[in-house]
């Protein structure tokens, strides 16, 4: 590819790492909201938010651009769809940072035992983040494969919350609100546990070359 090229996509895969540690970093201010009642959080967590559309939209545009201007093919052609199809899921994650956000105020001092499925919770799935933003700039499919196995983990952490919130709600409708609060959050965490193992797939289809969708991997 020529020069041109070169400058572009170095310069789209830098935007596209900034927009990783911003993804991570709001994730990590919504839930370190729940529990401290910040009445805070949810406005920083939004105003963030707006600044990661703008930039979804603009590694959008490049990604598009590069494909319209430069044509592309083998290997650099995968590497920018796999870009397009993880910044979307970034964005997405983005988005549930704000719901998580949102529900802070409708949760209560949290007991101890809440306290740590959550934090167990956003401490997997920040760990997810971090590691896949690794894998993407090492290229390190091995990396991607070990974090798409740690959804089954997350899933197992949903589980156990909701089984503890459930059973609480059958012995007392005390703080009834607080608690379906949490059932929200629990489901927002496993959800961006499912969106990082979609960004495990395209990262492991970037670097290998092989669709793993829907495939036992």
């Amino acid at each position: 590819m020529s020069l041109k090229y070169q400058e572009a996509y170095d310069k789209l895969l830098h935007r596209f790492s900034s927009l990783f540690v911003h993804v991570e970093a709001n994730v990590s201010r919504a839930v370190l909201g729940v529990g401290s009642q910040d009445a805070e959080a949810e406005g920083k967590v939004t105003a963030q938010d707006r600044k990661i559309d703008e930039w979804e939209t603009k590694i959008e545009e490049s990604c598009l651009n590069l494909i319209a201007t430069h044509h592309p093919v083998a290997g650099d052609l995968r590497n920018i769809v796999a870009i397009l199809k993880i910044n979307t899921d970034l964005e997405h994650i983005g988005d549930l940072a704000v719901s998580v956000s949102k529900k802070i105020k409708e949760v209560e001092a949290l007991s101890p035992d809440y306290q740590d499925k959550i934090d167990e919770m956003r401490d997997r799935v920040l760990s997810m983040l971090k590691d896949l933003h690794t894998s993407f700039i090492q290229r390190d499919a091995e990396m991607a494969h070990r974090v798409y196995q740690l959804d089954h983990e997350v899933d197992l952490l949903e589980d156990s919350g909701k089984a503890s919130i459930f059973s609480d709600l059958q012995a007392s409708t005390d703080a009834f609100e607080s608690k379906l609060a949490l059932l929200s959050i629990l489901r927002q965490l496993e959800r961006i546990g499912d969106l990082c193992s979609n960004i495990a797939e395209n990262i492991y289809y970037m670097i290998k070359g092989t669709i793993i969708r829907h495939k036992q991997w």
